[in-house]
């Protein structure tokens, strides 16, 4: 995979000011939550987002490294992808359904959470992650030019996506 190598496309700012409500509603407990394969549907206030989160390490040092989120802004479903603190932001995040093409994000802030990409899933995003088995998705640590890919499981993410509201 050649990540992180062009262009990236930066997300409109209308985007930026729901980073701070959907990390706080992420951290939160949820009043319903149902799960779908890999994806998890935590509802409150009649607010609902598909979630799926990886973690590395075993007990005391298991750690997060991604974080998925699926929302709606303004009858939009954006994908929410939080990395931990101390990505390099230049760059930005390059994501894979599959064997199809690369598709290039620019980082939108961080927050005490990690590091946030918003990406508005159009038709043939949402399309493509509807019907894939996995998202991979690469970064770069800041001073590095080696490239982490963490792989997200698809599973379950039709169902999942289909709740958010």
């Amino acid at each position: 995979m050649a990540f992180l190598k062009g262009r990236t496309r930066e997300l409109g700012s209308a985007l930026t000011a729901v980073v701070f409500v959907v990390a706080g509603f992420v951290a939160q407990p949820s009043a319903w939550a149902e799960t779908f394969g890999d994806w998890r549907v935590d509802c409150k206030e009649g607010l609902c987002q598909a979630v799926q989160q990886l973690f590395v390490g075993e007990g005391d040092k298991r750690s997060r490294v991604l974080a998925a989120s699926v929302i709606k802004v303004k009858e939009q479903l954006v994908l929410q992808l939080v990395l931990p603190l101390g990505v390099d932001l230049r760059p930005g995040i390059v994501t894979r359904i599959d064997e199809a093409a690369e598709q290039h994000f620019a980082f939108t802030t961080c927050v005490t959470d990690g590091c946030v990409a918003l990406i508005p899933l159009n038709d043939s995003l949402l399309s493509a992650m509807r019907s894939g088995k996995h998202m991979k998705a690469g970064f770069r640590p800041f001073r590095s030019e080696q490239t982490l890919v963490v792989e997200l499981s698809l599973s379950g993410f039709t169902k999942a996506s289909s709740q958010v509201r």
